[in-house]
């Protein structure tokens, strides 16, 4: 017990020296280069256990923005495209939630030849594509995985605004 003790007393001392030592350096502005200011990560939302993330809300933002100035669109001023990206990003939920829990799936093989078409469609090779994803920020897993959501989505009929006839069973 007293051996546990000490060895936290100690542990205690260097994190306070540690600390102290940090302190000593970030107040001088001497030593190590200090590193940009990171705003954390925290959940904007949870939807059906799906979480929105600030960080998710931020990149989509950016991307937005970016295509705006490309396009030469104009994007809403304050903070109204940001509610405006958190909605969608709530309704992308809420959709992709409904596809898994209907039981829809879309396959390795079929993600592959997507993955495959939308190379070609830039004129891409999967390589260059990678390159491009990685140099935007994104790793081709999450690509992929953003990917499947947004093919299970396309593939549910509700999502794609058609809604099922009423009177469909009984003319049938």
């Amino acid at each position: 017990m007293t051996d546990k003790r000490s060895r936290l007393d100690l542990l205690r001392r260097w994190g306070v020296a540690a600390t102290l030592l940090v302190q000593g350096v970030a107040a001088t502005g001497q030593g190590v280069q200090q590193a940009p200011l990171r705003v954390g990560d925290y959940i904007i939302a949870v939807v059906n256990s799906e979480l929105v993330t600030a960080i998710e809300v931020d990149q989509r933002e950016a991307r937005v923005r970016e295509e705006a100035r490309r396009s030469g669109a104009r994007v809403p001023a304050g903070d109204a495209l940001r509610k405006q990206i958190v909605d969608a990003l709530i309704d992308e939920r809420v959709l992709i939630t409904y596809a898994r829990e209907s039981g829809m799936r879309i396959d390795d093989a079929e993600l592959d030849r997507a993955v495959s078409s939308i190379a070609a469609q830039n004129k891409l090779t999967p390589a260059e594509l990678r390159q491009r994803l990685a140099a935007e920020g994104m790793d081709m897993a999450r690509f992929r995985s953003n990917l499947r959501d947004q093919m299970l989505v396309g593939a549910n009929p509700r999502a794609r605004g058609v809604r099922p006839d009423p009177h469909q069973r009984q003319r049938d």
